[in-house]
């Protein structure tokens, strides 16, 4: 009799063990799960936030490009123009549009720039010949004045001579959509336009992985770039779901260990 005692007391030490053992094998699935969900969450959340800053952003060009054509039908800038007058066009274009902080006019030919392009600014330079190319107002990011800048220039016929007309603007004109994302905190989100970072959110040291899900912006030089951690794959390479459902069995398997019926033998009793 005392052997099938001790019998008893082993079988009901071992099923302790083994219930611990699932328990712990249940919450390392469980955490597998919320891990990969938490991800799959980000990167939904990220995703829609993208999407929002290419339309914003586009709309934010369109809307630059619109500008433009405004305040070169204003009448007091048509006949500046028309008079080939610099400081009076000036004058009534800034009339019209009080923030803007600086108003040039070039000959169409870019003679002063091709002259001197690294004096003259690359980046200027290439807005004026999108200008060119397009026939009508181009919205780019350009270095000036030091710092980074929103460009806009269009064709304009000053005078008797075919020109452009150029004008600087602060950036967050620009950049507004990207500056109020909601951006998961474990992820990155940037504007760029071609290898220059013009402004961007979250963990920027996952930047350089952000052309995987990039989007350009659409009719611009412009791309916004996006980024998450790397992500293990759950055991057996099992997703979020999988892995909730091996969790949730384990526990159903621990509670029947748990509660189920004695295997003392008859012996024992």
């Amino acid at each position: 009799m005392g052997s099938s005692l001790g019998t008893g007391q082993f079988t009901g030490r071992s099923k302790l063990l083994l219930a611990g053992a699932l328990v712990l094998l249940a919450g390392w699935f469980a955490w597998n799960a919320l891990n990969q969900w938490r991800a799959e969450q980000a990167a939904g959340q990220l995703q829609v936030a993208r999407d929002a800053v290419v339309s914003g952003t586009a709309d934010a060009v369109r809307r630059h490009q619109q500008e433009m054509a405004r305040q070169l039908e204003l009448p007091a800038v048509k006949a500046a123009a028309a008079a080939g007058d610099p400081a009076a066009f000036e004058l009534a274009f800034r009339d019209g549009m009080r923030d803007v902080e600086d108003v040039k006019v070039y000959p169409a030919d870019l003679a002063q720039a091709y002259a001197d392009p690294a004096a003259f600014g690359w980046s200027r330079l290439a807005l004026l010949e999108q200008a060119v190319l397009d026939g009508k107002a181009a919205v780019r990011v350009v270095k000036d004045a030091g710092a980074a800048r929103l460009g806009v220039a269009a064709p304009i016929q000053f005078g008797d001579q075919p020109s452009l007309v150029y004008i600087r603007l602060q950036l967050p004109r620009l950049t507004a959509a990207l500056d109020g994302a909601v951006v998961p905190g474990s992820a990155y989100l940037g504007l760029r336009q071609s290898g220059y970072t013009v402004v961007e959110q979250g963990r920027r040291e996952l930047g350089s992985g952000g052309e995987a899900m990039a989007r350009a912006v659409p009719d611009t030089g412009l791309r916004v770039v996006a980024a998450l951690p790397d992500i293990d794959a759950g055991p057996l390479g099992l997703g979020a779901l999988p892995c909730a459902i091996v969790a949730l069995l384990l526990l159903v398997l621990t509670t029947l260990v748990v509660i189920g019926p004695s295997r003392l033998p008859l012996a024992a009793i």
